[in-house]
């Protein structure tokens, strides 16, 4: 017998399955995009204060 030919397995629970494996990719790919995102921005930032004082 399969997996996914349960009779007792309703609708909402294979829907709640997917909608976890949809969340856990966000957080696996999502997170660290944002960090390296965050990270780029404050080198930037940072670099574009060291120019000007370094112009100064």
């Amino acid at each position: 017998m399969a997996a996914g030919s349960n009779p007792l397995r309703r609708r909402s629970d294979w829907f709640e399955s997917w909608f976890q494996r949809f969340l856990m990719l966000i957080l696996v790919v999502g997170v660290p995009l944002t960090a390296v995102g965050a990270g780029l921005a404050t080198y930037e930032s940072t670099m574009r204060t060291v120019h000007a004082q370094t112009a100064q």
